[in-house]
């Protein structure tokens, strides 16, 4: 648990510094949406807002860009490309907080990709949408990992797509119950 706080803590740090940006673009896209015959709920500008700010503290636990401002472009980490070898590992011979970072860390940090993207977008409700969104975000953060200290592992692709999938389950189970709810974070035309 401890471990966990100190990944938010980390992350909360990194994200102080772009939260007046990330505010000055939204507010820039809200009056374009305005001028295009959208408008926009306060609920959707809060979710928007804290899902942007979400994958960019997503990003500074998962990746370091040093190699850019550095200019070195060599492999560091490991590399594993044998699904399921990680888990596996994991799951036969590791102990509790392994298990907790490495199995269910992975599928709980991109719960929120699966969940959000159908909630805030409403043309992205279907399944196709969460897999690809969390396949893709978690493919680029594999990829950028294999440029700095990190392991890349295919199984960790394998986790935080299904991570995805399982907040994409959460987002359907919240709309059959509550479709007012999921209603009011959406924009509406004017």
């Amino acid at each position: 648990m401890k471990l966990i706080l100190l990944y938010i803590q980390s992350m909360l740090l990194d994200l102080l510094p772009v939260i007046p940006v990330v505010l000055l673009l939204r507010l820039g896209v809200c009056f374009y949406h305005r001028k295009k015959g959208r408008k926009t709920t306060a609920l959707h500008e809060t979710g928007v807002i804290l899902f942007a700010l979400f994958l960019m503290g997503l990003a500074s636990v998962t990746v370091s860009l040093d190699f850019l401002f550095r200019g070195e472009f060599a492999m560091r980490g490991e590399v594993n490309f044998v699904p399921l070898r990680t888990i596996l590992i994991y799951w036969s011979g590791g102990t509790a907080s392994e298990l907790l970072i490495n199995i269910w860390g992975n599928i709980g940090m991109f719960l929120p990709i699966g969940f959000c993207v159908p909630l805030l977008w409403e043309k992205r409700e279907a399944f196709r949408w969460a897999l690809l969104c969390g396949f893709g975000v978690s493919f680029l953060i594999e990829f950028l990992q294999l440029f700095s200290f990190r392991t890349t592992d295919v199984d960790d692709l394998i986790l935080n797509t299904l991570g995805a999938c399982l907040g994409w389950l959460a987002f359907v189970l919240l709309n059959r119950l509550f479709p007012r709810a999921v209603e009011r974070f959406r924009m509406k035309r004017i």
